[in-house]
């Protein structure tokens, strides 16, 4: 009818060949990848994923009845491919992460507080009341150079399509930000950085009051949204 099927020994043949015949040519070099999955290919993230939860599975097996308590304080653990955000864990996933992981994967801790990490694009800290604050995280802000984000307005690109980013990005960024102030700050540097490659004021101020009155915004930050972006 059309479709591939592989058996489980065709499957693993097959995963084998790929991991084991990755191939770059750099210049005249030419270089084959022995450890690791390779970036890029379409299979990649899955292999990843299943690889990792192969480990993670293992360890969930063997110790859920000797040492529940352990995998009662995981419980609030997720991964995303190789991020992994762990919640209330009181350090356990640090204590642990070598039995559940072998030597040749490194676990490198990104926040430097306990309170406070940045997961994907989320900053995502506890403030002074024990409530989650949550604004929106972007490692190129980081970065010691002007990056373009975003097609200038004298493209290819139909002027709709570059205008529909804006949209959307404002939909994505009212979604994320918990605090007025976190998504003024944000929506008026994009707002900028839009302007500096040709895009129109009015035209963005015009759909950013589409996305206010659309998505409920006043509901969510107050009637000082509204005055974010003036017309």
């Amino acid at each position: 009818n059309g479709t591939v099927a592989f058996d489980e020994v065709k499957l693993i043949q097959c995963v084998e060949f790929l991991l084991d015949n990755c191939y770059f040519k750099v210049g005249k070099n030419l270089y084959r990848q022995h450890i690791g999955v390779p970036i890029g290919i379409n299979p990649g993230p899955y292999i990843a994923n299943l690889t990792l939860w192969f480990f993670e599975n293992r360890f969930l097996d063997s110790t859920y009845k000797s040492k529940y308590y352990i995998v009662r304080k995981l419980n609030n653990t997720f991964r995303l491919i190789d991020d992994i955000t762990t919640l209330n864990s009181d350090g356990y996933l640090e204590e642990y992460f070598k039995m559940i992981y072998p030597d040749s994967l490194t676990l490198n801790k990104e926040n430097e507080v306990d309170s406070a990490a940045n997961v994907l694009d989320l900053d995502i800290s506890i403030n002074v009341e024990g409530k989650f604050s949550c604004k929106v995280y972007d490692k190129r802000d980081n970065f010691g150079f002007k990056v373009v984000k975003f097609q200038p307005l004298m493209s290819n690109q139909a002027s709709s399509v570059l205008y529909g980013t804006y949209y959307s990005q404002l939909v994505r960024y009212s979604r994320i930000c918990n605090d007025v102030d976190a998504f003024s700050d944000r929506v008026l540097k994009f707002t900028d950085d839009l302007i500096d490659i040709g895009f129109k004021r009015d035209r963005l101020s015009n759909i950013y009051l589409s996305v206010v009155r659309r998505h409920g915004l006043r509901e969510k930050f107050g009637e000082v949204c509204g005055n974010i972006l003036p017309s």
